[in-house]
């Protein structure tokens, strides 16, 4: 089985552009493979052809909200796009979801930062701060899952934050579906040092929640872990908490390895701290000791491999401009 990721139809999967163009992306091509894709193009979804007039986010005078016009044929898609995205919103709602990529800037589909104009065809955009009304929908019912948008995927951190949270998600699936303590006690295990790196506070009180010293049903206890786990994903990870859980790791083979071994290691976290490298490095040498000292705790630690290995694909694809985001 593999996580199921909504995706606007327009990045990588069909010819659904206003203009019948297609989006390309590179980050979503990799993913093809390992993940299954449902797309959606909400403007053929209410009717409109491709190609098509292009339709823009309007700012109405008399109201806060805003409306979805085709400038060119002067028609009012608003009502029709609501109708649209509350449909497929309640037809996944049942269905095991693990995130969203929709289509940057669309004032259907993109989740931020998309143009406004006013009641005027004339007029520039007003300010670019809208949100799709598509993508609105999606976000008022699916804010705990990972939604991003195709232009952000072209930074490496934040592409590897995305698969890092829809795989995870994923895997607890299997936790909320037997309702066992036991898969719940295995998954924060696994999971242990992969949370460390993002929140140190909320690793610990999710080991409180396993551990359930109350003694409350498993289906209580899994719901509570559920929320307080989402919460952890609410930022990216930072250095210094992905520093201390490679420390942490480190510190199982404090008597195993030799002094150059030791200084080796503290020299590429010290560069993966300044940012002259990424985590490849770390990783390897851990799981080198992993498979020489036969150390099985960390071997099923998931922050080694939070994600198969053919999504970390070379850097070179990543804009370098989108690095600072």
């Amino acid at each position: 089985m593999k996580p199921v990721v909504v995706i606007s139809s327009c990045i990588e999967m069909e010819s659904f552009r206003y203009n019948g163009g297609i989006i390309r992306s590179p980050a979503v091509a990799a993913m093809k493979e390992e993940i299954h894709f449902i797309p959606v193009c909400p403007e053929v979804g209410i009717g409109l052809g491709v190609p098509r007039a292009s339709i823009r986010l309007v700012q109405k005078k008399e109201v806060d909200s805003y409306s979805l016009v085709s400038l060119e044929e002067g028609m009012d898609h608003t009502d029709a796009m609501n109708h649209f995205s509350g449909h497929f919103v309640s037809d996944i709602l049942n269905q095991s979801v693990d995130g969203f990529i929709l289509k940057s800037g669309s004032p259907s589909c993109g989740p931020s930062a998309v143009k406004v104009y006013p009641d005027n065809p004339k007029s520039s955009a007003i300010h670019k701060k809208g949100r799709g009304l598509f993508a609105d929908k999606i976000i008022q019912d699916f804010s705990h899952l990972a939604i991003e948008e195709d232009d952000r995927l072209r930074n490496e951190k934040i592409y590897d934050h995305f698969l890092i949270r829809i795989f995870t998600h994923h895997r607890f699936r299997k936790v909320l579906q037997s309702q066992v303590m036991k898969d719940l006690v295995d998954f924060h295990s696994n999971h242990k040092y992969l949370f460390m790196s993002y929140n140190q506070k909320l690793t610990s009180e999710l080991g409180k929640i396993t551990a359930n010293p109350g003694g409350a049903e498993p289906t209580e206890v899994i719901r509570e872990y559920y929320t307080r786990m989402l919460k952890i994903f609410n930022r990216t990870y930072s250095h210094k908490n992905m520093i201390n859980a490679m420390e942490h790791m480190a510190g199982y083979f404090k008597k195993d390895i030799d002094k150059e071994e030791k200084n080796l290691f503290m020299e590429q976290m010290e560069m993966y701290r300044q940012g002259k490298t990424g985590l490849d490095s770390l990783k390897n040498m851990l799981r080198q000791w992993i498979a020489r000292f036969r150390e099985p705790y960390l071997s099923r630690q998931v922050i080694l491999n939070p994600y198969p290995p053919s999504l970390a694909f070379v850097s070179e694809i990543f804009d370098k401009t989108y690095l600072r985001i």
